[in-house]
């Protein structure tokens, strides 16, 4: 984080002295650059027609994470958003909130560095892409015989809800129709933390005769290493928004995933499912092959592998 770039932004100890003696007089040239502005802004790409036509978006509040840096040096980085229009355009995608303790020294360079990757970060279902990293094989027992479980019953709440996320799997291309596999799982519906419901394969039948596969995670004296040789003063943690559905499945596999409804039949994954007890082993093999050259240099791949 303290290598990111701050986009000619000037901090200080406080919010109150983001605006530095630079930016003032660059408040006095902005009615001179303003067609510079504009020309900028049509260059821009997202922003102009997600933050500036947002109706939705909340004042922000004035506490210690809302600072507000009002200007630029437009002059250094021909930037045509303010600190603020950046922040109003995170926290309409909730990539940023007031609830998040930031030092106010490094807030204008993180606030700068999630603008800048704002193109990789989802926002729906719909964003997520196919990881082409590796297609996943999921490993049977030998002389394993296919599984197969009657549907549970559903009301018709639930069944709203299971059809509203079919819909969403199927559009996305996370699952296909699964009308002659002999394997079947039936699903149940889980409440999330946020209170919401999402449904779930019961993949416990299968995995009782799916292989264990185990990989290794790194041991605390790796991780106080990697640290110490950094200097790290700060970490940063990053987890994936459906990271195993970014993983690419064999046809084979997809067979085994097969999940029953009580209403709308049978579809089995395209991609690596949840609740698999291999799907773990894969999403670590596959962050260790990705990023092969930068683990235990200044990252650490710390993933939980459940049986």
């Amino acid at each position: 984080m303290d290598q990111a770039r701050t986009n000619g932004l000037f901090a200080t100890d406080g919010p109150q002295q983001l605006q530095s003696k630079d930016a003032q007089r660059c408040n006095s040239d902005f009615s001179r650059q303003e067609q510079q502005q504009k020309n900028c802004q049509q260059q821009a790409c997202a922003l102009e027609n997600k933050t500036a036509h947002s109706n939705n978006v909340k004042p922000l509040q004035q506490n210690k994470n809302a600072h507000t840096a009002d200007m630029f040096t437009c002059s250094e980085t021909q930037d045509a958003f303010t600190l603020t229009d950046k922040i109003k355009y995170l926290k309409s995608k909730n990539l940023l909130n007031d609830s998040q303790e930031i030092e106010a020294d490094i807030f204008p360079q993180f606030v700068n560095l999630l603008y800048e990757f704002r193109d990789i970060f989802t926002h729906s279902a719909k964003d997520i892409t196919e990881c082409n990293v590796m297609e996943c094989d999921l490993l049977l027992e030998d002389n394993a015989k296919p599984v197969r479980s009657r549907p549970y019953r559903l009301s018709d709440d639930m069944r709203k809800v299971v059809d509203e996320q079919l819909d969403e799997l199927l559009e996305t291309g996370m699952i296909a129709a699964s009308d002659e596999s002999q394997f079947a799982s039936p699903i149940v519906i889980v409440k999330k933390r946020d209170g919401s419901a999402r449904f779930c394969s019961d993949m416990r039948r299968l995995n009782k005769v799916s292989k264990p596969l185990n990989h290794k995670l790194p041991l605390l004296k790796n991780i106080i290493d990697v640290t110490t040789r950094n200097k790290a003063g700060k970490l940063s943690i990053i987890d994936l928004r459906s990271a195993y559905h970014q993983i690419k499945l064999s046809d084979k596999s997809s067979y085994q995933t097969t999940f029953v409804t009580p209403h709308r039949g049978a579809y089995r994954y395209l991609r690596l499912p949840q609740g698999h007890r291999q799907s773990s082993f894969y999403m670590s093999l596959v962050l260790n092959k990705l990023f092969r050259n930068e683990i235990n240099n200044f990252l650490i791949i710390y993933h939980l592998i459940c049986q």
